[in-house]
């Protein structure tokens, strides 16, 4: 009948074939001076730097996760208090032309609502001939701005608009740095 648990040391269970009394024994040589050296070298892929035990991959790979979760979480942070800098030393300001195009069109979109916009002529820009808004401009920013503007309002924290838009950069700046 076969030993149970059978391993490279020995019919007792003990994995490392170093610890058993007959490995030992042979392990040892003597030098010129008469000194007993152990010259017993670990089995391959056994330890790691220093003579230490190699850890299970289970117990790895959960430090490995959460390593990464942490650093994730920090670059989240720094993704989210760049993109606030602005906020910080000037306050809540929409900055250069481009962006207060956009709002002005968000709050247009959240003033008259959906087919207002797309059938409105904007004199205000491109002066003097003026611009179709709806048939030029792609909405998806002013409508990501509305809908965050009335969801905020809808859960009890009502944020104006302009604030909306100023921050939407440091939000979906923090989304895109998380994936």
């Amino acid at each position: 009948m076969p030993a149970k648990n059978q391993h490279k040391g020995g019919g007792d269970g003990n994995p490392d074939p170093t610890s058993t009394p007959e490995a030992a024994s042979t392990n040892v040589t003597s030098t010129n001076d008469g000194a007993a050296v152990d010259s017993s070298v670990p089995p391959s892929g056994e330890t790691y730097l220093f003579h230490c035990r190699a850890a299970p991959y289970s117990k790895l790979s959960y430090a490995f996760k959460g390593i990464m979760a942490v650093l994730i979480l920090c670059a989240l942070r720094s993704a989210y208090q760049v993109r606030l800098l602005s906020v910080q030393i000037y306050g809540y300001l929409i900055h250069e032309f481009d962006p207060w195009f956009n709002y002005r069109a968000a709050e247009y979109m959240s003033t008259h609502g959906w087919s207002a916009f797309f059938s409105w002529f904007d004199y205000m820009s491109w002066y003097p001939l003026g611009r179709p808004v709806g048939s030029t401009t792609y909405p998806g920013l002013q409508l990501t701005a509305v809908a965050i503007h009335r969801a905020l309002a809808a859960a009890g924290m009502p944020m104006s608009l302009n604030n909306v838009c100023v921050l939407m950069p440091a939000w979906f700046g923090a989304i895109a740095t998380a994936t």
